[in-house]
């Protein structure tokens, strides 16, 4: 993987358990703004960012619970992104 910058993410506490994550190498226009939300049983993140850096290791120290990750929207997959263009399919399947 080619590397940007030391570190892709960086986030800002905004609240108790409420943590806001962003992609400052990103233009504003395109940056994805990811959310943090620590709970009593399970944490959630809301979106997950263009893919260009793994958000897994921005989390690492937020996630303390199992984790419910939430999107609000999808992209179709790009060259970039799925070099063969094949995009994959969520569904829901089970509801909280």
């Amino acid at each position: 993987m080619l590397t940007i910058a030391e570190q892709w993410f960086e986030r800002r506490a905004m609240a108790d358990g409420v943590t806001w994550l962003f992609e400052p190498h990103v233009d504003s226009f395109l940056r994805c703004n990811i959310w943090h939300v620590r709970g009593r049983d399970r944490d959630l993140v809301v979106d997950t960012g263009s893919g260009l850096s793994l958000l897994r290791n921005a989390l690492a120290d937020l996630v303390k619970r199992p984790l419910i990750a939430a999107a609000t929207h999808i992209h179709r997959a790009t060259r970039l992104s799925r070099p063969r263009g094949r995009a994959r399919s969520m569904r829901l399947t089970r509801s909280i």
